[in-house]
């Protein structure tokens, strides 16, 4: 079975300590976010820089 992240956080704020593991989960996830974000940026700023300027004015 599939479950989008809404049904896991409803599900798991009906346990009991649910709400504790839905301020975890909903952590994690931020941290997962945030970790995909700064590898994109940083590959995203490794590629730029290696390119080269596609044209060039005559001085």
């Amino acid at each position: 079975m599939a479950y989008i992240l809404e049904q896991v956080l409803a599900a798991l704020g009906k346990v009991k300590n649910g709400g504790i593991m839905v301020a975890d989960l909903q952590s994690l996830v931020s941290s997962a976010r945030n970790e995909a974000a700064a590898n994109r940026v940083e590959r995203n700023t490794r590629s730029a820089s290696t390119r080269l300027p596609t044209c060039r004015k005559n001085l």
